[in-house]
């Protein structure tokens, strides 16, 4: 980076601002679904309904454990090429 230019990475923050969001969404699809099973067990008390929140659980926690981890990568790789043309360049 000759001339200390500098690397925008607004595009990859808007990224990850959206994917924040997406992590918003799935905190609520897993409260929702946490409410439905206890509804069920209350209510209703169907195994197999039950059984099938649960599937859902996993598959909310499996994606917000993945979009974290997705996140972190980015964000330690911004820090990296950051720390990286700071060295080089400042």
């Amino acid at each position: 980076m000759p001339g200390g230019s500098v690397i925008s990475f607004n595009c990859v923050d808007s990224s990850l601002s959206s994917l924040k969001n997406c992590q918003s969404y799935i905190n609520t699809g897993m409260d929702i679904a946490t409410n439905v099973a206890l509804d069920l067990v209350e209510n209703r008390n169907d195994v197999e309904e039950v059984n099938s929140m649960e599937s859902v659980m996993l598959e909310y926690a499996a994606m917000d454990r993945e979009l974290n981890h997705y996140m972190q990568a980015v964000e330690a790789t911004v820090h990296q090429v950051n720390d990286h043309c700071h060295a080089k360049c400042g």
